[in-house]
């Protein structure tokens, strides 16, 4: 498990630290993105680009990630 972290890290050019900061950031965004789009179930009322808006915005940062990423290893 260490080793594969460890690939893992060196492949998305990050320290343990950076990571974390990046994928609990991410992940609480998506927490509540879900929150919104749960709740907008509810009422329809309340939250109505909440949940579109989220999914639009993680994508867009995590392609232009994934463009950094792939542009550094050239």
């Amino acid at each position: 498990m260490i080793k594969k972290s460890h690939d893992h890290l060196h492949f998305v050019k990050e320290s343990y630290w950076q990571h974390m900061g990046f994928a609990m950031k991410f992940s609480l965004r998506m927490i509540f993105g879900g929150i919104g789009g749960l709740l907008h179930a509810l009422i329809p009322a309340i939250f109505q680009t909440t949940a579109s808006t989220t999914v639009k915005s993680l994508h867009e940062e995590m392609e232009a990630r994934f463009a950094r990423q792939k542009n550094e290893r050239h």
